[in-house]
């Protein structure tokens, strides 16, 4: 189960909204839940996303800010990242080296 987090704060409207899209995209999802985190809890989340909230970060850590669609939301929630230590003794392209990580992603 993938599970996404959304950072917010209780007296935050725009977070309020925001939990009730993931709430409503992630019931369609299959294999994916969320939490919500209050910064004020931390200072050290709060010092990050004061400024920015509400923001969902996905489980392999890429975050979508606020303002978002749901076909935004949506292509977030079912998005992935792959890294891929490539290994073959020579680069196949000049986008891929030996030895190197790169990410790709799938949907």
């Amino acid at each position: 189960v993938k599970i996404f987090r959304l950072y917010g704060t209780s007296a935050c409207h725009l977070c309020e909204t925001a939990a009730d899209m993931v709430t409503e995209q992630i019931a369609a999802a299959q294999g994916a839940d969320f939490e919500e985190v209050d910064i004020s809890e931390s200072e050290v989340l709060f010092e990050s996303y004061s400024l920015r909230i509400p923001v969902l970060q996905h489980p392999d850590n890429r975050e979508l800010s606020w303002p978002f669609t749901p076909s935004q939301l949506q292509a977030f929630l079912s998005s992935c990242r792959l890294r891929v230590w490539v290994l073959f003794p020579y680069s196949y392209s000049k986008h891929v080296t030996r030895g190197a990580v790169h990410d790709a992603v799938c949907s």
